[in-house]
Parts: C-alpha cells; sequence; structure tokens
C-alpha cells in the first residue's frame, strides 16, 4: 500500500508499508522521514515545495512501473485532504 496527501500548499507526505519502496523513498534528498509505524511496518515521508502533478510524477517514477491511482477527497471539521492511493497489481507471465 502507497497512499499520498497533501498537508498544506506545494507539501505532501507518502506512507508506505512496503520495505523496497520506503528504502528508495529515503535515499531522495527531498524526502524528509515524518513518522513510522509501532509493532507493524509502515513509513511516512514528506517532500515539501513540489507542484501536485510533478509529485504524482515522482511517485510513478519511484514505482516503476504501470500503477492504478485513485484519487479520493477526504473533508474534515477543518481541512480538506486529497489523498492519491496506488494500487499495484501484479503481472502475470503466464508461465
Amino acid at each position: 500500500m502507497i497512499e499520498m496527501w497533501s498537508v498544506g500548499p506545494r507539501m505532501y507526505r507518502i506512507q508506505t508499508d512496503e520495505p523496497k519502496i520506503a528504502r528508495k523513498l529515503s535515499r531522495r534528498k527531498s524526502m524528509k522521514p515524518a513518522g513510522y509505524g509501532v509493532n507493524t511496518y509502515l513509513r511516512i515521508f514528506q517532500i515539501i515545495d513540489i507542484r501536485p502533478d510533478n509529485a504524482r510524477r515522482m511517485l510513478r517514477h519511484i514505482l516503476g512501473q504501470e500503477t492504478k491511482m485513485e484519487a479520493v477527497t477526504v473533508e474534515s471539521d477543518t481541512k480538506t485532504y486529497s489523498l492519491v492511493t496506488i494500487k499495484q497489481e501484479s503481472l502475470s507471465l503466464g508461465l
């Protein structure tokens, strides 16, 4: 599972429970750790000063394969968040 959401103007957080993706994110200079899971593998990274289209493009590049991005708008009492959930589909070789 990989999710990305906006926490402010030109500021995004990316959450993953996949170690391979977390390693790729941690190697980028622009990514800063923002949180982690307790009793489970969960990593949250924050990127600042990036346009929304560049954030989505960067996430697709890190994943390195065709992905299905599902956008959801979540409203709370004080803010409206736009959440992007990445669903990776495994490729079947048919062997």
